[in-house]
């Protein structure tokens, strides 16, 4: 029994295609609602559940990881300059004049707390539900330890204004601000020493991953390092010069800073090697909060908030280019910065097999921010529909793909390729290309050797193609299919399975 069967022709010439792609970080923006104003920070207890806050005493709460921002307006006579949040529950914000306020249900209602000064207030960390202490301006500092019922002053031995301020510990803490001062508490902040930053740069933010690894930033693009407690600071190569505003580390490794006009730069490696993220916006950051490695929030001038779910992504991949060459396919690609790069699989599959094939690997540079070129050529096509990838593997294991780059060629071999799938049920496609003109006659047969589906018979010119063979009306087995094109000739099984 014979069949005439549905066949697609398609008619391949050559053609060379570029992908700019990336496998880098991406920010994402986020709607505040507050355009024209600065959000001047932010602070998240989980990765769903934050509040930011800034001009005109507004307050913005998230329990979706900025989905949504949900604004409060305490006063608009109030600027927030700092927030600490514990649970979707317990927050705490600070700002000009001394005013703290505190709700302890999620923001449904918000009370103000009796500070002990009038100083603008521009940093608060909370440790537990109770302990907590806020910085300001001319040295200040407040201590609570009964949820803010009081607010004790403490004594920084310092005039100069404190921006930032962190606990590695219920017990160790260190505030940062202007003229490169650096304070240290191992007692809760009931008592404060100055340490030796080796700047006199303004220090804006301090984060400690625990009681010994911290990093601090500020004016200049300044970071600075310690890896026991803060006995000694050591700068590090930061690839900015750009005013730096916050850091935000999860870990001793992975660590963000943000700063003036869209500025953002990260590690991996514990600020050993510091490189550029795209923020996408001009607007200066004001803070950012990571809450995991790869899922931080920064906020700042003209409402802007941003959002990124894989700040660690180890490549910054920034062209990918496929092209034709006779019968191979050279693949040129270039990274702007690498951290931990290991290298990259080639990837390879065509119109006639559609699943992807390792067909190379090339390695990587390690880490470095400079740019890097790579070259890859596949020598061994046959024409029609190729589609290349790239995936970037770490020196961890961890991989991404990168987008795809195509090339379609004109055959220069007749060849009679593998259906795919195979098995199959119920349909199939069957692949082959035609070198030059002529007759092309394509069937199916049964191991007996009856013809059981003629699929193609008539004049080809040169190029790729592909048959559909429809076999839902045959029994389960084994058959075999033939392919006649001039003086050329090739057989192929394919099983049908049931």
């Amino acid at each position: 029994m014979k069949r005439l069967l549905r066949i697609s022709l398609t008619m391949f010439l050559l053609i060379t295609a570029a992908a700019s792609i990336s496998l880098s970080q991406t920010w994402t923006p986020q709607t505040s609602g507050f355009s024209g104003s600065v959000i001047w920070a932010v602070s998240f207890s989980d990765v769903n559940t934050g509040c930011a806050v800034g001009d005109f005493g507004k307050i913005l709460q998230t329990v979706n990881g900025g989905t949504t921002w949900t604004p409060t307006t305490i006063d608009i006579t109030y600027v927030f300059n700092a927030v600490s949040i514990l649970s979707a529950n317990i927050i705490t914000a600070v700002g000009s004049s001394g005013n703290i306020f505190r709700t302890t249900n999620g923001g449904t209602t918000w009370t103000h707390q009796v500070s002990t000064t009038a100083q603008p207030l521009y940093g608060v960390c909370f440790t537990d539900a109770n302990n907590g202490a806020a910085v300001g301006s001319a040295g200040t500092i407040v201590q609570t330890i009964d949820a803010g019922g009081t607010w004790t002053p403490q004594t920084s031995g310092t005039a100069v204004d404190l921006y930032g301020v962190t606990f590695a510990t219920g017990a160790v803490g260190f505030a940062v601000g202007g003229g490169g001062k650096i304070l240290k508490t191992t007692d809760g902040g009931l008592s404060w020493t100055s340490q030796t930053s080796g700047t006199t740069s303004p220090l804006m933010s301090v984060s400690f991953s625990d009681a010994n690894t911290g990093t601090v930033v500020g004016g200049g693009g300044t970071i600075l390092r310690t890896i026991n407690g803060g006995t000694l600071w050591t700068a590090q190569t930061s690839v900015t010069s750009s005013f730096l505003n916050s850091v935000s580390f999860t870990d001793a490794n992975n660590g963000t800073a943000v700063g003036a006009s869209g500025t953002i730069v990260r590690t991996t490696n514990g600020g050993t090697t510091w490189f550029v993220q795209n923020s996408g916006t001009a607007n200066a950051l004001r803070c950012v909060c990571f809450t995991t490695a790869n899922t931080g929030t920064s906020v700042g001038d003209e409402g802007t908030i941003l959002r990124t779910t894989n700040a660690a992504l180890p490549v910054e991949l920034i062209s990918f280019l496929a092209s034709s060459r006779g019968n191979a396919v050279d693949l040129r690609w270039n990274t702007a910065t690498e951290v931990n790069n290991y290298g990259f699989e080639i990837e390879r599959k065509t119109s006639h097999s559609p699943a992807w094939t390792k067909i190379g690997f090339i390695a990587g540079n390690g880490t470095s921010s400079s740019p890097h070129r790579y070259a890859f050529s596949d020598n061994a096509v046959t024409g029609g529909k190729l589609v290349y990838r790239l995936k970037q593997v770490d020196n961890g294991g961890a991989f991404e793909y990168s987008g795809e780059s195509e090339v379609i060629s004109a055959p220069i071999t007749t060849v009679l390729h593998q259906n795919y799938p195979n098995p199959f049920n119920p349909s199939t496609l069957i692949g082959y290309d035609v070198a030059s003109a002529t007759m092309v006659r394509l069937a199916v047969y049964d191991m007996l050797g009856r013809e059981v589906a003629l699929l193609v018979n008539g004049q080809h010119d040169q190029g790729s193609y592909t048959a559909e063979f429809d076999g839902s009306w045959l029994s389960s087995g084994v058959y075999v299919y033939k392919l006649d094109a001039g003086q050329f000739s090739d057989v192929k099984r394919l099983t049908v399975m049931r």
